[in-house]
């Protein structure tokens, strides 16, 4: 258990011990203060862990659509390397 009581450990669907905080879903978010108290606007650069992705923000919509668009293209990206196998890269030397 962790700190704040919880496990940092969960199962998957086949029984096997994975993270409960994967890299995979992780993000560094630096905000950047511009304005003062109820002026003050949400913006700064957002990135993905895993990927090294990263996109500037000027609202939160704008952090979240990042986030989730991230998030989604994993998604994608394991489902297919689920029902494919994993992606091989095509071309040149497969050593």
């Amino acid at each position: 258990m962790d700190e704040g009581g919880e496990s940092s450990r969960s199962g998957d669907a086949n029984g096997r011990e994975q993270p409960l905080y994967p890299s995979s879903r992780a993000f560094v978010v630096q905000f950047t203060r511009v304005g003062a108290g109820d002026q003050a606007s949400v913006t700064g650069r957002v990135e993905h862990v895993q990927s090294g992705r990263s996109a500037r923000f000027r609202s939160r919509d704008d952090l979240v659509e990042f986030m989730d668009g991230v998030l989604k293209d994993l998604e994608e990206r394991s489902t297919t390397e689920d029902q494919d196998g994993p992606v091989v890269p095509t071309g040149g030397d497969p050593r």
